[in-house]
């Protein structure tokens, strides 16, 4: 993710990915209504002591936004301290693996990705068919996140400044193509990309 390409080469986003005329998504704590009726989970406070399925260490959706966010929510007095917060955490693997997690009662609740809150909708929509779209609901969304990017290093881009702009280039006129709109809508449900604003992945950073 881009976090981690900061830290370890100084990444520099020069295109962030549209989806649906949107450039960003969010983080969602998904749980399965009836269980979660029965167990009086309602809120992100409610999740002390329950089990929790993540994506994978490296997921931003899945892992790291939900966590970073947790940190400045108080329950009880006290942040929330990811570590000890959850009495069991699994890490399931991919989004899709979270939801059956979460449908199959393996766990109390899963982070994955979600559409816009009003939308009401996200992973457990898309997956296997939709199926689980009215047994599963978010209880907690994140703030919205930044879509993928196309990012280069802060010393390829000093150095091979006309490189990474022409590369940049033709990414972004890639949807002018039906090939490539074809392309990057089957692989990555891309519509078009669009130059950056560095300032929105900061707090990713």
């Amino acid at each position: 993710p881009y976090a981690q390409l900061y830290h370890e080469v100084g990444a520099l986003p020069l295109l962030t990915a549209s989806r649906y005329g949107s450039l960003h998504y969010f983080s969602g704590l998904l749980v399965a209504k009836e269980r979660a009726k029965n167990a009086g989970i309602s809120s992100l406070c409610d999740l002390k002591g329950k089990s929790i399925a993540w994506v994978s260490p490296t997921s931003g959706s899945g892992y790291l936004i939900p966590r970073m966010m947790m940190q400045s929510t108080l329950c009880d007095g006290s942040p929330i301290d990811p570590e000890t917060f959850f009495g069991q955490q699994i890490m399931a693997g991919s989004p899709a693996a979270v939801i059956k997690a979460v449908a199959n009662g393996q766990v109390d609740v899963g982070a994955t990705w979600t559409d816009p809150p009003e939308a009401g909708t996200g992973a457990w929509n898309k997956y296997f068919g939709g199926i689980y779209g009215k047994t599963i609901k978010a209880i907690w969304y994140s703030d919205p996140i930044p879509n993928d990017t196309v990012a280069v290093s802060r010393t390829f881009r000093r150095n091979h400044p006309r490189v990474a702009m022409q590369v940049a280039c033709v990414l972004a006129n890639l949807h002018k193509d039906e090939v490539g709109l074809k392309f990057m809508l089957e692989a990555y449900t891309i519509s078009r990309m669009v130059p950056a604003m560095v300032h929105l992945y900061e707090p990713m950073a």
